[in-house]
This record gives C-alpha cells, sequence and structure tokens, in this order.
C-alpha cells in the first residue's frame, strides 16, 4: 500500500503542499516578531517546529525542493531563536548555505550568514568561523543597501574585537556604528552606538568621555518590546550600559 502511494507521487504532492502551507505559517509569524513581545509570540508560534522540521527534512530530501527549503530556513530563524534551539539553527542555516550553490541571491545569503554568526556566538563564541560569517553580513547588506544589516554586522565585529581587547579597533567600529546609526529615524540605534563607544572608552581609561556616551544612552534609550528587535544586538543594551 505505501509503495503503491510512493509510485504515484502522491506522498510528494502532499509533502510539497505541507511545506508551503508551513512556510505561509511562518510568514505570518515574521510578521507578529516585529511587533509582539518575545512571550507572546512564543505561545502563538511554539507549536510550528516539529512541522517545520518534517518540511526542511523533506526539502532538503532528493526528492524535495531546495528553494522552498531555504526559504523555510530563513523564516524559521525567529523560531529558533525564542526556542533556544541555537546549535539546530546553526546546522539547519549551514545546511540551506551549502543548498545556495551558484544560484546567487544577495538577500537570501545576508540573511542565512546573520543567523549563522548569531548561532556560533551563541555556542562557540567568536571563533573565526563567527567573525567570517559577520564580515560576509557586513559585505552583503552593503551590496543591498540594507542598513539594518550594517548595524547588526559591525555590531558583531565590534564585539569579536572587544572580546580580543582591541581596544582601538573597536572604537572605530564602534564610531563607524554610530555615524551610520543616526541615519536612522525611529529607532534606538544611535544609542546602541553610544553605548559601544562609551563601553570601550571606559576600557581605555577615558572615564570623563565613557560616562558622557553611557548617561546620554540610558536617558535615551527605550528597551524595545518585540522580540525581532530585542534580538538584533543580542543583549539586553540597557542592562549592558548599567554594568
Amino acid at each position: 500500500m505505501l509503495a503503491r502511494f510512493e509510485a504515484s507521487g502522491e506522498r510528494d504532492k502532499l509533502a510539497r503542499l505541507h511545506a508551503e502551507h508551513y512556510l505561509s505559517s511562518l510568514r505570518r509569524a515574521e510578521v507578529d516578531w516585529e511587533i509582539k513581545p518575545a512571550t507572546e509570540w512564543l505561545s502563538l508560534h511554539r507549536h510550528l517546529i516539529d512541522n517545520v522540521r518534517a518540511a526542511l527534512d523533506w526539502s532538503f530530501s532528493p526528492r524535495g525542493d531546495i528553494t522552498t527549503g531555504i526559504a523555510l530556513t530563513i523564516c524559521a530563524v525567529p523560531l529558533w531563536f525564542e526556542l533556544s534551539l541555537t546549535s539546530e539553527c546553526a546546522e539547519r542555516v549551514d545546511r540551506a548555505l551549502a543548498a545556495c550553490g551558484e544560484q546567487r541571491n544577495a538577500d537570501r545569503e545576508m540573511r542565512l550568514y546573520a543567523a549563522r554568526a548569531w548561532s556560533l556566538m551563541q555556542t562557540r563564541g567568536f571563533v573565526v568561523e563567527t567573525e567570517v560569517a559577520w564580515s560576509h553580513v557586513l559585505e552583503l547588506s552593503r551590496e543591498q543597501g540594507n542598513v539594518d544589516y550594517q548595524l547588526r554586522a559591525l555590531w558583531g565585529q565590534w564585539a569579536a574585537l572587544l572580546n580580543r581587547c582591541e581596544l582601538q579597533a573597536a572604537l572605530a567600529v564602534g564610531k563607524q556604528f554610530s555615524e551610520l546609526a543616526k541615519t536612522q529615524t525611529g529607532t534606538g540605534d544611535r544609542f546602541v552606538g553610544d553605548r559601544m563607544v562609551g563601553y570601550i572608552l571606559h576600557l581605555m581609561g577615558d572615564q570623563t568621555q565613557a560616562r558622557q556616551y553611557l548617561e546620554r544612552m540610558l536617558e535615551g534609550y527605550e528597551t524595545p518590546v518585540a522580540g525581532a528587535q530585542l534580538v538584533r544586538f543580542v543583549f539586553d543594551q540597557r542592562a549592558t550600559a548599567q554594568c
């Protein structure tokens, strides 16, 4: 019976419909992630995970659809983030990047490399692969004029330099972040830049300037509510500024 079902091609048709259905569900979840608090978002969408896994397994199988699989991977990133499934995220993202092959799509690759960098930071720290991933994000985001992802990549590079105690280089990247963030309206990114610069100045012993930057950040920064905004720079920015 199962062999007949396989031979008819119906199983693959159903698997494709299943994958497309859950891709649509993830796209709706992505929209919610931009506006809803993380706890509320998770209560609404955490149930998707097992079906998303099944859809990904089929999509990357010999009889699957790689294009659907790559799209599913990108859209599933918020779910892995919120469920703290960082190792799974890294594994799935690496699979999608390997599948991209010669069908180059800068936006798609940028988002995948950003997810790879974030996952590696959480699982392995600031290893070479993490920095390479952030470099790819920066290059691809500049290519497209995507300021949001340029800022994410600069933050990642700043954090790596800080981790290696390369303070002068970290200060330069922090100032670069700050200048770029000033071009953004309606976000608190410029205050994140103040924290980055202020913290490095503090470590370098310039307490007067450091205090000016950090106090300006604490006065002006509003902690975002939506999950998507909270994870852009990984840590709670207000809490780290107060440390």
